[in-house]
């Protein structure tokens, strides 16, 4: 019932502790919207900081990512847009977690950490915490451990909430049984129902009577509007085309290609940490640092059993200090500089990071393979290529759109990049959308859509540029290539007016089945028909158990026949089948009352809602 209640709260994505590991904390676009020290205000007195915004933003591209594919991107939406869904997002964060607060239901930060050290995200190979893979984790998604063990806390307490919630809601089998009751209740039902394509298609029609209806009903036979464009189909290979990459350019690609491999180099360390508030002074605890540096680099002692005998970073202790790696952003900036200095295998000085003292030992170092220019010549080509492409492409589609903003004529914007011109016959819009594949047809035959308007639009690996030409408006056809048309709509008269006149004599067809019943309709009749029923179209079931027992229903179904049905009588179940059932509809009946009670719950958490968000929206 949890997970349910959970999915139902409004849409929001609560914070779940293993979902955290997961979001990306990087907020594309963040400098538009401030810097990493913005206020961002409050929401039921919390203050919203930047790691809030950084989860909401995770979140969201992660919601996104689901529906459009991992290649999503927030940089794809809109900035107002993206506006709009972190406000939603932070506000739901926050309310659910002040509304915890509130109830009591946080947890302490060692809880927090207990739960840490559960998640598989941060366990070795052999299913240990590790906390080097913890803290290259959680630095490498732009926290520090602090703020992620806060973060984790949050969640956890937001989660007691959606529990205590949950937990509150018991459902009684009285419930269950009442629910059955109303639901298990069937009727017996006769009635008379129509074929009308069947009776459509069994009435004469002569050639007269066609002409006639053609005559007095000249809209129902005009032909369809038809225009002409003109157009410009372009690709990005269009630009392909004769871009000579010339040899330093070439190298300088290559050049760039071994600097990236260069600064993909993983280093990985381990550390011997003493903590200076376990010491009578700094000064003793620098003296004890310094003595450890002295007798390693003289074998005295080495790194391992040292870190075994006198570090005080009781994560890192049993995996001989081990850090993991960093690419030169993971760890502190303190440490990556010397990182940089370091040979294999090689101790560095002490490193002073203010509360603690640190040896640190290069242990590891993983190079990505480097591949010859001569291997990678013909990639790197290719690549330049699509760049240079892709930039003319653009320069091309932005000369476009000002040669359109001004008014400028199809010619003009064709002579002005230089691309060869196309033009459609008079076409609808079905041939257009067959003839322009991926373009919205119903965008260049609306009415509002002058002949000299013109309009770009970009496709995965290109543009169109399409321009209205000439608008054929609709004429009246000729009645012999409107024969068909004519013939089918009087048959279809025909049809229409002996429906209504069996509207008289329905009901005493269904009860006296010696009359002769015309072609195209029949009686049937229905024993136990329940709400659930498939027998008939939903909306004519729906009627049915809506009405009394002693009406007659007139209606027409979805499926676009007429029924005229007589109810005959009501089955009540027994309390024996009712018992029988309590175990299947048990889970449905869940679902049924978790939906209900959810939009409840939902409305009284944003009871005295307090928002003032600050410093989201995008800055010009």
């Amino acid at each position: 019932m949890l997970e349910s209640f959970r999915n139902l709260l409004s849409g929001k994505t609560l914070y779940v502790i293993v979902g955290i590991c997961a979001i990306p904390f990087i907020f594309t676009g963040v400098s538009s919207f401030g810097t990493i020290f913005s206020n961002y205000g409050t929401v039921n007195g919390l203050e919203v900081s930047q790691v809030d915004v950084n989860s909401a933003s995770g979140t969201i591209e992660q919601r996104y990512k689901s529906i459009f594919g991992e290649s999503f991107s927030l940089d794809q939406l809109d900035e107002d847009e993206l506006f709009e869904l972190l406000k939603t997002q932070i506000v739901n964060q926050k309310m659910i977690e002040s509304s915890a607060i509130e109830n009591r239901l946080g947890v302490s930060i060692d809880d927090a950490k207990k739960e840490i050290i559960k998640l598989d995200s941060f366990k070795d190979e052999n299913g240990k915490f590790d906390q080097s893979i913890f803290e290259a984790t959680i630095r490498g998604a732009g926290l520090i451990p602090d703020e992620y063990i806060e973060l984790v806390a949050s969640s956890i307490a937001s989660d007691n909430l959606v529990r205590a919630l949950g937990s509150s809601f018991f459902i009684l089998d009285e419930e269950i049984k009442s629910f059955i009751a109303a639901n298990e209740v069937s009727r017996d039902i006769k009635f008379l129902k129509s074929n009308n394509k069947k009776i459509v298609d069994s009435q004469p029609a002569t050639l007269v009577e066609a002409e006639a209806f053609y005559n007095d009903n000249n809209l129902l036979f005009l032909s369809d509007e038809t225009r002409r464009f003109n157009y410009i189909k372009a690709s990005i290979e269009n630009y392909a085309e004769g871009i000579d990459i010339s040899d330093d350019l070439l190298e300088d690609s290559y050049q760039d290609y071994l600097n990236e491999a260069n600064n993909s180099v993983q280093n990985r360390i381990s550390h011997i940490m003493i903590d200076k508030s376990n010491y009578a002074s700094e000064s003793d605890a620098s003296d004890l640092i310094n003595e450890i540096f002295n007798d390693i680099n003289t074998s005295k002692i080495d790194f391992v059993t040292a870190v075994n005998e006198f570090s005080q970073d009781e994560a890192s202790i049993e995996e001989s200090g081990d850090l993991g790696y960093s690419s030169g952003d993971a760890f502190p900036d303190e440490f990556e500089s010397v990182i940089a200095k370091l040979k294999l295998n090689e101790v560095s000085s002490p490193i002073d990071l203010g509360d603690t003292l640190h040896l640190i030992k290069l242990t590891e170092v993983l190079k990505p393979e480097v591949r010859s220019k001569s291997e990678i010549i013909s990639e790197l080509r290719d690549e330049i290529i699509l760049s240079e492409s892709a930039s003319l492409m653009n320069d091309d589609i932005g000369i476009v759109e000002e040669l359109i903003i001004s008014g400028a004529n199809f010619e003009e914007i064709s002579t002005t990049i230089n691309l060869e011109q196309q033009d459609t016959n008079l076409i609808v819009q079905d041939e257009f959308e067959s003839l322009l594949a991926g373009i919205d047809g119903s965008r260049f035959f609306d009415r509002s859509l002058l002949v000299g308007d013109n309009d770009i639009i970009e496709t995965e690996d290109g543009f169109f540029i399409i321009g209205l030409a000439e608008i054929n408006a609709p004429s009246l056809m000729t009645f012999d290539s409107s024969v068909e048309l004519a013939l089918q709509e009087v048959r279809k008269e025909k049809a229409n007016a002996l429906i209504q006149s069996i509207n008289e004599d329905a009901f005493s067809l269904i009860d006296n089945q010696g009359l002769d019943i015309p072609s195209g309709f029949e009686i049937e009749e229905y024993k136990a028909i329940n709400k659930f029923s498939s027998l008939l179209p939903m909306d004519v079931v729906s009627q049915i158990f809506s009405s009394s027992i002693n009406e007659n229903i007139i209606t027409v179904g979805s499926d676009g026949n007429n029924y005229w049905i007589k109810m005959q009588s009501e089955n009540i179940p027994t309390d024996e089948e009712i018992n029988a059932k309590v175990d299947d509809y048990r889970s449905y009946f869940i679902q049924y009352i978790t939906q209900k009670n959810s939009s409840l719950v939902d409305q009284k958490i944003r009871e005295g809602l307090r928002v003032d968000l600050k410093n989201l929206q995008p800055q010009a």
